[in-house]
């Protein structure tokens, strides 16, 4: 009987320190997530340049929108600079999430100057990535055209630095 009771005693304690563990990784976790986003959102608020638009074959397509500009602001709001003849308008504006590390969903909130995006559904989130110099970003994403069609994208974008170009 003593044996069964110090047994017993002995699978509690065990127990109990499990679960503390697991509260501990949760908790881990969690901070980890927080500084994971935090960095993230950090890494992305910049003036990003598109460069280029990729068809998943690799052809560059869209042509017409390289030279916007798009700002990703750390309160998680973003803006789309259009260039004009007469210079840059706010295209779009809206907000941003990161659910998860290198995914971006972005959440229009008011569309005056790109004609022809208003009814383009894009309910998934984008994959992102930034290189290793922090100079550029690639968004990667999939949506549905007015026609129906689901398109992947790819676009390519430069951040915008103080440095003067030295070309």
């Amino acid at each position: 009987m003593k044996t069964t009771l110090l047994i017993f005693v002995c699978l509690l304690t065990f127990m109990q320190f499990g679960t503390a563990q697991t509260k501990e990784a949760k908790v881990t976790a969690a901070i980890t997530n927080e500084l994971t986003h935090a960095r993230s959102v950090k890494d992305l608020a910049a003036v990003w340049e598109l460069k280029k638009m990729v068809s998943p074959n690799g052809d560059t397509i869209n042509t017409n929108s390289v030279g916007y500009l798009k700002i990703y602001q750390q309160d998680q709001s973003f803006q789309i600079l259009k260039p004009s003849r007469k210079g840059f308008f706010v295209a779009l504006t809206g907000t941003y999430e990161l659910p998860s590390e290198g995914r971006l969903v972005e959440k229009v909130i008011n569309n005056s100057g790109m004609p022809g995006t208003e009814n383009i559904e894009n309910k998934e989130p984008m994959n992102y990535s930034i290189s290793a110099d922090r100079k550029f970003m690639t968004l990667k994403y999939k949506f549905k055209t007015p026609s129906g069609e689901m398109i992947t994208s790819t676009e390519i974008w430069q951040r915008v630095t103080h440095d003067v170009p030295t070309e």
